[in-house]
């Protein structure tokens, strides 16, 4: 599968538990890459003393 256009249509062949489980890959992958990619830097604003 090369385009997003082919994943969705696969996506639609699954089964509803087969979707939840893509959703969790998914969403446990965005993390990861996330906390890798883009570390948060916090200033002194950010915090309630």
């Amino acid at each position: 599968m090369s385009t997003v256009q082919e994943i969705e249509e696969a996506a639609d062949c699954l089964s509803t538990e087969q979707k939840e489980g893509l959703l969790r890959f998914l969403a446990i992958r965005l993390r990861k890459d996330r906390a890798q990619s883009n570390p948060r830097i916090y200033g002194r604003a950010n915090f309630f003393l």
